[in-house]
């Protein structure tokens, strides 16, 4: 049964259910949910837990306090048992995390190596990777590591990690289905005192959870978090690590968010990486600043009006309602993100990473593919709103324009391959689309590796240790190769089908051009003349240019700050 507080002179109602570590789900009623921002709590997507016609909200115990304090406060409000007052201050009054703060010694970065692992190493930290190590020590490692992919992210927090060892008991690592047992081996060379192991399934959790010999740190893909949450909630981890971070830019609306919000709420620090914090608009960065500090952005109404230009649009059935699609206040935004992320570009960091270059591969496409998407492009201009009709358009305009372009980008691959320019990386998104283009790859007697979202992880581990062993001419991968994985053998990457945004369609070419790449990389776009593919190419670039008018500001920012530290120390 929950608390109940009331107020008979004012009719004001608080209800506590479950005041536990970390966690705190109450009900406002009354007077007091007519002045608490309850417009501010309800923009925030999927916060709202409904039961009958009670609204219950699930948030950090610190959040929901100022959030009722806030209320109590501007209704005057008289509670007879002022115990609960007191609890509410008092959680108000502790660490912002569940555990506190601890401190150790920082390691000198400079002499900390990794461990020798199949007679490969030791392997010393770069001077950048030393920079962010020494970031991530003193944030706690509690923040948002946004290094250019690339730069070794997983060796920098896998290091951090190992300086916590004396005071951290669980860590959960959240990444991707092609990383999981990378970053098992990772952990294996620069945390060696942790002891990792690879959770692809829920059956292998329940294992290993009722071993005797448990692990240190449980590595999960994202999408069987949501799966587990009941059990690793159980477990009571310390840390939490989420590998491509941007998996979360729609917070509280998909499973995944909402099941690594609850379990980052009873974390000692969360510790979020990804080298495309802001994916598509201002809006996707708010549940990446919750999860690092739950207090200062509690509710998403006040950062949406600052950051996301919003807009109100009328509904088919009458209704006003606020959108939060655009952006706005570029500078105060950079500035607020450089308080929580670090970020270093490639180019200002890898003086010897190659360069990369951009190539429009340009081929014909079907007469009815022209027409379709010219049809499509009438639609979205005489349409009021985007109903399903016009998006069903530009969904068929971008597949069929993907099918046309499978014979001639099969033919310009066999001539890289047969120049002697392999292997090559070729990247799809429609699963017909993948299987033509590798029946014609294979007819022309090209060996062909193939990863896609069902691929499993051991497989796609395998996959890639042949591909860069030479035991294929050509790679084939879908959105499920964007992240994570190394194929510094290629320097030759297709795009067959554009991706939606810039920063998915530059995670696939840096598969290829990251670190360990000794020469030039080339990206191919293949581009249907007439197609949709022009039209994608100018959305992309524009929101290229407003994510760097952000993300790199904010990176600059924190640049100059640190030069004037060491000016002034």
């Amino acid at each position: 049964m929950p608390d109940i507080i009331s107020d008979p002179q004012n009719g004001s109602r608080l209800a506590v259910m479950r005041p536990e570590e970390g966690l705190v789900v109450f009900q406002l009623g009354g007077a007091l949910a007519a002045v608490t921002d309850m417009d501010s709590l309800s923009a925030t997507p999927g916060v709202c837990i409904r039961a009958g016609s009670s609204r219950w909200w699930r948030l950090h115990r610190r959040a929901a306090a100022k959030l009722i304090l806030d209320g109590m406060d501007k209704l005057g409000f008289h509670v007879t048992d002022f115990a609960h007052r007191r609890m509410l201050k008092d959680w108000l009054k502790q660490p912002l995390f569940a555990g506190g703060w601890h401190r150790t010694v920082e390691p000198e970065w400079s002499e900390v190596e990794s461990r020798p692992v199949d007679g490969v190493g030791p392997f010393q930290l770069r001077d950048y990777q030393i920079s962010g190590c020494r970031w991530a020590f003193r944030s706690q490692l509690n923040g948002l590591l946004g290094d250019e992919m690339g730069l070794g992210k997983t060796v920098q927090v896998g290091a951090t990690l190992e300086s916590f060892r004396a005071f951290r008991r669980l860590a959960v690592v959240v990444t991707t289905k092609s990383t999981l047992f990378n970053w098992v081996s990772e952990l294996e060379r620069w945390a060696p005192s942790w002891t990792a192991v690879a959770i692809p399934s829920a059956s292998r959790l329940k294992k290993v959870v009722t071993s005797p010999c448990r692990p240190d740190v449980l590595v999960i893909t994202w999408g069987l978090l949501p799966r587990v949450l009941d059990d690793l909630q159980h477990l009571r981890p310390d840390t939490l690590i989420a590998d491509e971070a941007h998996y979360l830019a729609a917070g509280y609306k998909t499973k995944r968010g909402r099941a690594f919000m609850a379990l980052s709420s009873m974390c000692t620090s969360s510790m979020l990486m990804t080298g495309t914090p802001l994916v598509n608009r201002p809006a996707d960065l708010w549940p990446l600043l919750h999860v690092i500090d739950p207090v200062r952005f509690t509710l998403f109404g006040d950062f949406g009006s600052a950051f996301c230009d919003p807009q109100e649009i009328l509904t088919k059935g009458g209704r006003r309602v606020r959108t939060f699609t655009g952006s706005s206040d570029p500078e105060g935004l950079a500035k607020l993100l450089s308080d929580h992320q670090f970020r270093r570009l490639k180019a200002d960091v890898l003086s010897d990473l190659p360069a990369r270059v951009e190539l429009d591969v340009r081929v014909p496409v079907k007469a009815s593919t022209k027409k379709l998407w010219r049809d499509t492009l009438k639609s979205i201009g005489s349409s009021e709103s985007l109903d399903g009709s016009v998006l069903s358009g530009v969904g068929e305009s971008w597949h069929q324009a993907g099918r046309d372009k499978v014979g001639p980008a099969s033919d310009y691959i066999l001539d890289l391959v047969e120049a002697g320019e392999g292997p090559v990386i070729a990247l799809i998104f429609h699963s017909d689309v993948c299987v033509e283009l590798v029946e014609k790859l294979r007819a022309k007697g090209l060996r062909v590796a193939v990863i896609v979202g069902d691929t499993p992880a051991q497989r796609r581990a395998v996959l890639v240790e042949r591909f860069q062993s030479g035991d294929f001419d050509v790679m084939v991968g879908s959105t499920a190769l964007r992240e994570g994985v190394t194929l510094t053998r290629s320097r030759h990457v297709v795009q067959v089908e554009y991706w939606w945004t810039e920063a998915a369609m530059d995670q696939g070419a840096s598969r290829a051009h990251r670190f360990g790449q000794s020469r030039d990389v080339l990206v191919h776009f293949v581009h249907g003349v007439g197609s949709i593919d022009g039209h994608i190419k100018r959305v992309v670039r524009k929101k290229k240019t407003m994510r760097e008018s952000i993300v790199e500001r904010a990176t600059a920012m924190r640049a100059f700050v640190e030069d004037v530290k060491e000016l002034e120390g």
